[in-house]
């Protein structure tokens, strides 16, 4: 429990710029994973290892799911203020397609964490174990992901309440539950490394 409190205050600080949460969000799966596997060693300098060695790649990710999270946001807001029979169909298909963002997003970053592949490819390949894992790791991970979120956003006097947990644990909490979940289907696509430092997995 005081391993993931400090991966928590990690991720959430370096995070602030914004830009660098993909790289922070696959920093903590890196040692979430390591903590699994009781490999993880000194947190803050393993961190900040795991941060700058994806920090290029991640950071590419996190731009573009920014950018398809702001453009589906957009076309919801658009949709929600229009009382139009199409305003209905187009809010239905994006909560549909929010749904299966949501559900990617759970998969890309601890696949970047995981492999050893170019952006396109960990992309990629997060959509299809997104779906050869839909029952039941990409429901799970995905309900565990956005349910209290959704809780902190509709139920705002909650979130006082809840501030020193979500500071303190919460992120760091969820990715170590995901990260048993997806060590289970992970092994499908690491073999054994000759190497033990060598510790990721490459192209499905």
């Amino acid at each position: 429990m005081g391993d993931l409190m400090i991966l928590n205050v990690l991720l959430i600080f370096f995070s602030l710029p914004i830009f660098t949460i993909g790289a922070s969000l696959t920093a903590l799966y890196t040692m979430t994973f390591k903590l699994l596997d009781e490999t993880e060693g000194n947190l803050f300098k393993n961190f900040v290892k795991a941060f700058k060695n994806n920090f290029k790649q991640a950071t590419v990710i996190w731009l573009v799911a920014l950018a398809a999270g702001l453009f589906l946001a957009y076309d919801a807001s658009l949709s929600y203020v229009s009382t139009s029979i199409v305003a209905k169909i187009l809010m239905g298909v994006v909560i549909l397609v929010a749904i299966v963002y949501a559900m990617w997003f759970s998969w890309v970053f601890p696949v970047q964490a995981k492999f050893d592949n170019p952006v396109k490819v960990n992309m990629k390949n997060a959509a299809l174990m997104m779906v050869i894992h839909m029952f039941p790791t990409t429901l799970l991970i995905t309900v565990l992901n956005v349910v209290p979120l959704l809780l902190l956003w509709f139920q705002t006097s909650l979130f006082f309440w809840m501030l020193p947990f979500v500071v303190l644990l919460m992120f760091a909490f969820i990715a170590y539950n995901n990260s048993k979940q997806l060590k289970k289907a992970f092994a499908d696509y690491i073999p054994e490394p000759e190497d033990p430092a060598d510790e990721r997995g490459s192209d499905l």
